[in-house]
């Protein structure tokens, strides 16, 4: 049950930051600079409730597979995806949040909205291979059953 539901909300994340990657952040450049902090602080609402819980439900079953994994399951893989799911929490709060305050305090700025969809990459790039690596290991369960 920990696979199931580690898989699920890794995937509900990749998904989302696929989203945000390739249409959301792009488009905060086309912004009006007038209404950029009403939208952004909407955004920042909004988004949070989308993101932050399933973060934590992310990072506890991370945890939580690195104690409870099928035996089928290399060891390894587990370390891994947890060690993804950190480097994904450490650049939310260390750098992409910071970002989001500067943007809310400042307002518009064409560097900080760049910076903000480069860094996403980690992001998005980190909860697609952990999607592939929790689909991987589901897929080793069914072959061996």
């Amino acid at each position: 049950m920990v696979l199931i539901i580690n898989l699920a909300v890794t995937a509900l994340l990749a998904g989302l930051t696929w989203y945000i990657q390739i249409v959301h952040y792009p488009l905060f450049i086309f912004l009006d600079r007038k209404s950029f902090l009403e939208y952004h602080i909407y955004h920042l609402k909004k988004n949070t409730y989308m993101v932050f819980v399933p973060m934590l439900v992310e990072g506890t079953f991370a945890i939580l597979f690195t104690f409870d994994y099928p035996l089928p399951v290399n060891g390894l893989i587990p370390f891994l995806c947890l060690c993804i799911s950190t480097a994904i929490w450490l650049v939310t709060f260390a750098k992409l949040v910071p970002l989001q305050d500067s943007l809310t305090i400042d307002g518009w700025n064409e560097e900080v909205i760049e910076q903000l969809v480069k860094i996403n990459w980690v992001r998005t790039i980190g909860w697609s291979v952990k999607t592939l690596l929790l689909m991987y290991c589901i897929a080793k369960l069914v072959f061996l059953a």
